[in-house]
């Protein structure tokens, strides 16, 4: 989810975790674990969609930890 710079909605994390069936299983208990460890909040929007942003340090956090596995493409 580091990836997302803006926020992400719940339909966009589960396009990126498509293309493993072993992530698309697990999304929705992933993300309501991370709220619960406070590290996304999610935007309170009535008019759309939830929107759910990542803290910014475990955003950069996370987006190393891409790096380093070799799996960060900014392209």
């Amino acid at each position: 989810m580091a990836v997302f710079s803006s926020g992400f909605t719940m339909r966009a994390v589960e396009a990126i975790c498509a293309a493993d069936p072993e992530l698309s299983r697990v999304v929705l208990d992933g993300v309501g674990s991370l709220i619960d460890k406070s590290l996304l909040q999610q935007a309170e929007d009535a008019v759309r969609e939830p929107r759910y942003r990542m803290l910014q340090t475990i955003r950069e956090y996370a987006l190393v930890q891409l790096e380093s596995a070799g799996e960060l493409d900014l392209r």
